[in-house]
C-alpha cells in the first residue's frame, strides 16, 4: 500500500535519490550502473571464462549458461530463474547477478526471483546493488511481500547495516520466522546481544535455527555457560545434530575439553563436523 510506503525512511532516501531527474527510468539506470560498477571486468553478460572456480563442472549446466548468454531471443523466466536458483546454490552469487544484469538490459523485469537476487548481494556484501533492488521493490509494490521483505532484512543485516535492517523489519505487515531469525542474527554478528535478547524473548515461535544463532554466538564469544542455558532450553523436538553439535564445539572452541565430551557423549547421533571438532 501506497501509505506504509511512503512513511518508511529508507524508501523516502532511496526514492528521492532515484527519481530526482524525474525520469521513469531512473530506478532501471540506477540499478543497471550500480550493477556494471561492481561486476567483474571482462564481458558482463556472461560468467568469466578465466576463472573457473566459478563455473560448475556440469556439462549440461555449461550448456544452459551458454545458449541462455548467446540466445537472441528473450530468456524464459522460468529458465533464467532456474540457472539464477543454481548459480547460487553453486556458490556463485557474483554469476547471478551478472545474468540478472543481461535480463534487466532487455528490460525484462521478473519480480519472483528478487528475494534470489537480494541473497547474492548480500553473500558479496553489495550494499550499493542491494539498495537499487529496494527501489525497484518499491517501485513494484513489492517491499511488502514477506520474501522480498525478509531478504531485504538480510542483505542490509550482512552488509553491516543493521539500523536500516530494523527499519525494513518494522514496517513489513507481515512476518515469519525466517524474518525474525534474520534480523536476530543480524544483531549477533553486529554485537548488538541486547537487541538480540529482546527480539528471541519476542518471538512466538521459535526453529532450530533461532536456537542455533544463540548458542553459537555466546560461544563464540566466550560466554559459554549462556551458551549452555540456551541449549538446555531448546525444546526436544528441535534438539537436533546440528544443535548438539555447535554446542559441542562451542566447548571445545573455548578449551573446555570435558564438557565437550559430556555433550559429545551424550549425542543420539553425531555428524563429520563434530567428530573433527572434537579430534581437533
Amino acid at each position: 500500500p501506497l501509505r506504509r510506503m511512503t512513511r518508511n525512511p529508507i524508501s523516502l532516501q532511496i526514492a528521492y535519490r532515484l527519481n530526482s531527474s524525474g525520469k521513469v527510468e531512473t530506478t532501471k539506470k540506477h540499478f543497471e550502473s550500480q550493477t556494471m560498477s561492481q561486476i567483474p571486468h571482462g564481458n558482463p553478460h556472461c560468467p568469466p571464462q578465466n576463472n573457473q572456480n566459478q563455473i560448475p563442472s556440469n556439462p549440461k549446466y555449461l550448456k544452459q549458461i551458454h545458449d541462455f548468454c548467446t540466445t537472441t531471443e528473450k530468456p524464459n523466466p522460468a529458465n533464467w530463474s532456474y540457472i539464477i536458483r543454481n548459480q547460487l546454490s553453486q556458490g556463485s552469487p557474483a554469476q547471478a547477478l551478472l545474468l540478472y544484469t543481461r535480463i534487466r538490459r532487455q528490460g525484462i523485469y521478473i519480480l519472483g526471483v528478487l528475494p534470489l537476487i537480494l541473497k547474492a548481494c548480500a553473500s558479496l556484501s553489495c550494499l550499493n546493488r542491494g539498495k537499487a533492488l529496494h527501489a525497484e521493490s518499491i517501485k513494484s509494490g513489492m517491499n511488502s511481500d514477506v520474501l522480498v521483505g525478509t531478504s531485504l532484512v538480510d542483505m542490509y543485516a550482512k552488509c553491516g547495516q543493521v539500523f536500516e535492517s530494523r527499519k525494513v523489519f518494522d514496517y513489513m505487515p507481515e512476518r515469519n520466522v525466517v524474518t525474525w531469525n534474520a534480523m536476530i542474527g543480524g544483531y549477533l554478528r553486529s554485537g548488538d546481544k541486547t537487541s538480540a535478547l529482546f527480539l528471541f524473548e519476542k518471538m512466538s515461535m521459535r526453529t532450530s535455527v533461532t536456537w542455533v544463532e544463540m548458542i553459537d554466538w555466546f560461544a563464540r564469544s566466550g560466554d559459554t555457560v549462556s551458551a549452555r542455558r540456551f541449549f538446555d532450553q531448546v525444546p526436544q523436538e528441535l534438539k537436533n545434530v546440528v544443535v548438539w553439535t555447535v554446542m559441542a564445539d562451542g566447548y571445545s572452541s573455548n578449551g573446555q575439553m570435558e564438557a565437550a565430551r559430556e555433550v559429545f557423549e551424550a549425542m543420539p547421533q553425531r555428524n563429520f563436523f563434530v567428530w573433527s571438532s572434537m579430534i581437533s
